[in-house]
């Protein structure tokens, strides 16, 4: 998958699908951008000013140091969002 366009750490656990949208709502407002949902999910699919995207909750990316650990990853719903641009299917 290509680099990510946006990355946003939630206000709040996201565990289902309206929690994602709501957290989703808050970035856009924040950020002043343009938000349409196209699909609400644990994947959803948005429109963000005009472009197409679909956004996954991952872990944060950290640097990965053996003998300090920087990051505990127990998520709880505490992900990252990472926003990429829609890639079409070439299978249709």
């Amino acid at each position: 998958m290509e680099k990510y366009a946006y990355f946003f750490e939630p206000d709040d656990p996201i565990t289902t699908k309206r929690e994602f949208t709501d957290e989703l709502i808050k970035y856009c407002k924040k950020e002043n951008k343009d938000l349409t949902i196209l699909h609400e999910g644990m994947e959803p699919v948005v429109l963000i000013d005009g472009e197409k995207y679909v956004c996954m909750l991952e872990q944060p990316r950290m640097i990965n140091i053996p003998i300090i650990p920087a990051f505990y990853a127990n998520s709880y719903g505490f992900k990252w969002v990472y926003i990429y641009r829609y890639q079409e299917s070439s299978d249709s």
